[in-house]
């Protein structure tokens, strides 16, 4: 199981990266987000396994919790620390860093991210 909060395992089942030509990157290990490309970043999500229901107009769906990281120039995992971004200076030192690319239209990949809510 992937870490997220340093010291504290938590149910992450994944990682899924918006890219800046429109693609998609997801994994659930360390090993998927080392692999993953690691420039044009717009947006990263972690997934976790709790989940709640929400009404979507006729029915119940179950979504995932999400966390989504954007508008950064670096996001990263480390096996110590778990997913983040921050400032290059608070970078983990065992971490696989991604890089932020600013785009224009920004805002539609953070919209797609949004809707982004089941992990499978």
């Amino acid at each position: 199981m992937l870490k997220f909060t340093e010291g504290q395992e938590v149910g992450v089942l994944g990682f899924r990266i918006y890219y800046g030509d429109g693609s998609l990157a997801s994994g659930e290990t360390a090993e998927d987000w080392k692999a993953a490309a690691s420039e044009d970043v717009q947006c990263v999500l972690i997934f976790y396994d709790r989940t709640y229901e929400c009404h979507t107009g006729e029915q119940f769906e179950t979504f995932n919790y999400v966390e989504n990281f954007n508008q950064s120039d670096y996001y990263w995992h480390s096996p110590t620390k778990g997913f983040g971004h921050s400032p290059p200076d608070e970078i983990p030192i065992d971490a696989t860093v991604k890089h932020g690319r600013w785009t224009e239209n920004f805002l539609d990949f953070y919209n797609r991210s949004k809707q982004d809510r089941k992990w499978r």
